[in-house]
């Protein structure tokens, strides 16, 4: 996804990034499963850092930030929160 009509410049993003959306994917997934077999409260995913979409400082490529990894994830958070109104929060596209 391109937010190229959007009034907003990406974050630039390191490998230390690039680390925190690989171990995101995985553990999201993880832990997705889990509360997935339970009843009870919803499960909401809260990113207070991550943008919709972020650019690799090295290659200048758009790479998906951590918030659309959320909302990929299998079986799915009942909801995206933001607990400290980021500045990109509401650019994150809603299911």
């Amino acid at each position: 996804m391109h937010n190229d009509d959007l009034d907003y410049t990406p974050d630039l993003i390191g490998p230390w990034s690039e680390t925190k959306h690989a171990i995101l994917r995985e553990y999201a997934a993880a832990y997705t499963r889990i509360l997935h077999k339970r009843r009870g409260p919803k499960y909401v995913y809260v990113d207070a850092l991550g943008a919709g979409e972020a650019v690799r400082k090295v290659t200048g490529e758009r790479v998906p930030g951590s918030p659309l990894y959320a909302l990929a994830v299998e079986p799915r958070f009942d909801d995206l929160g933001d607990s400290i109104g980021h500045k990109h929060f509401n650019r994150v596209p809603r299911r």
